[in-house]
């Protein structure tokens, strides 16, 4: 449950701060990490914590090898992966995926009828980590 909490406050914070600069505070990211790393060691151990930070980094580097989203996304979910362990990260991914996803189509259909143009409409993007959060508040429902 502390993992939860912790979790959501983090998400919530860090998509605070994306929605209103639009990028990922390092120093911010790499305090998370070290806390995330030490409070999952104790909690659930090495190999836990290990295990999720490899599967928030390498899920998501895909992603910015494709340039869906941006590095401090990446380091960002690497350290919430110590917190979370393996399968949790991948399942709030996949939920902030989709969540993505729909935001995407949104943002799309309000381009089109502002009569924007298609290719001014296929160029919008939006932050990510406030997408996160809400794959996260998904993953704990569904």
């Amino acid at each position: 449950m502390l993992r939860m909490i912790l979790l959501i406050i983090l998400l919530g914070l860090f998509g605070l701060y994306d929605l209103r600069y639009r990028k990922v505070n390092n120093r911010a990211v790499r305090i998370t990490a070290v806390m995330c790393f030490l409070l999952s060691c104790v909690m659930q151990g090495v190999k836990f914590a290990l295990g999720g930070m490899a599967v928030g980094f390498l899920l998501t580097l895909l992603m910015y090898v494709i340039g869906a989203i941006g590095a401090g996304d990446v380091k960002l979910f690497a350290a919430l992966g110590a917190l979370a362990g393996a399968r949790l990260i991948a399942r709030i991914l996949v939920f902030s995926i989709l969540v993505g996803g729909a935001v995407g189509v949104i943002l799309i259909v309000a381009s089109l009828l502002r009569k924007s143009g298609i290719k001014k409409a296929l160029k919008q993007s939006a932050p990510f980590v406030p997408q996160c959060f809400l794959g996260l508040v998904f993953s704990m429902i569904i």
